[in-house]
């Protein structure tokens, strides 16, 4: 097959966007990184920063990629059209293919088009894959309708066990001074009010609520120390195999695991991880899927030995 015949591919996600160009054979090159890319959040600023990838991969290859293969956190809940206006005014390419980040993930563990992949991060969501599509979908609701066990449930609960230590409802923590750390700026008023409670409310209304995401990690740092932190975590790790559970219904296929809360070297990863024993292929990321199907689109062999050399090709980069 010709080799100049090429693709920009992307993985962009709650926190990174990145971007690979690659050929019809697999090989991969110009590996960019930008910030967000999830347009439930900021639609523009997602759209912005997908955009500032795919130009910098363009820039530093030496193909004329053609197609734009773009699988993006967000996307099945809301359409993205903002992504194609952005591409165009930059001169970028506008055939654009624009999928879930959640096949990215599933395949960069495996080739099969069957089986099923589950991504917790931020939001939390499993999906079944068939004929190498998404025929059907667990959880993905949004922080306040679902996203069981994900990084923002997580946040949600520290924030909400600090407040309860704070206000004498809940047990001691030691992940109270570590919350307060996040909001020293807070100015302190005078009150019948708890001081530090008082300005926890007042830091916590003052942001989005997925926001609180970013408490979640205290939970993993202290879980093996800290009972409410324990209970949290262990809390989420039985949400997310609860989620899985409903998906694959008695099915022993191998699953993939994506996303920074199910990380085996994390407390919730490493027990997901443990109930699913051989059956859990874990990913850091999905920008070798998303090269893999950008191969697909190309008219390219989508198959395990491609996979394999994307793989290859991108850790050498």
């Amino acid at each position: 097959m010709p080799s100049n015949v090429s693709a920009i591919a992307i993985d962009a996600g709650g926190s990174t966007t990145l971007a690979v160009v690659v050929d019809i054979n697999g090989s991969c090159e110009a590996v960019v990184r930008s910030g967000p890319g999830n347009p439930v959040t900021d639609a523009n600023r997602a759209a912005a920063n997908i955009t500032d990838a795919c130009a910098a991969a363009l820039a530093a290859s030496a193909h004329q990629p053609h197609m734009v293969v773009a699988t993006v956190a967000g996307t099945l809940s809301r359409d993205f059209p903002e992504l194609a206006e952005s591409l165009a005014t930059r001169a970028l390419p506008t055939h654009l293919i624009l999928e879930s980040d959640l096949l990215s993930a599933y395949f960069s563990a495996t080739a099969a088009p069957e089986g099923s992949v589950m991504v917790v991060g931020t939001g939390a969501v499993a999906g079944k894959v068939s004929g190498g599509r998404l025929v059907s979908l667990r959880d993905g609701l949004g922080w306040l309708l679902g996203d069981d066990g994900s990084g923002f449930w997580m946040g949600h609960r520290v924030a909400r066990a600090v407040a309860a230590d704070l206000d004498g409802r809940g047990p001691s923590t030691s992940l109270t001074p570590q919350v307060l750390e996040f909001f020293v700026d807070v100015p302190r008023r005078s009150g019948v009010r708890n001081k530090d409670l008082a300005a926890l409310l007042t830091w916590s209304q003052s942001r989005t609520p997925v926001a609180l995401a970013q408490l979640a990690i205290l939970a993993a740092r202290d879980a093996a120390t800290d009972d409410v932190a324990h209970t949290i975590c262990s809390e989420a790790a039985a949400h997310a195999l609860a989620t899985l559970d409903s998906l694959t219904q008695g099915d022993e296929g191998a699953v993939v695991l994506g996303g920074g809360v199910l990380d085996p070297s994390g407390p919730v990863g490493r027990e997901v991880h443990a109930r699913l024993g051989e059956r859990a292929r874990p990913v850091a990321d999905g920008i070798a899927g998303a090269a893999l199907m950008a191969v697909r689109e190309l008219g390219g062999d989508a198959d395990e030995a491609t996979l394999a050399r994307i793989t290859r090709s991108l850790a050498q980069r």
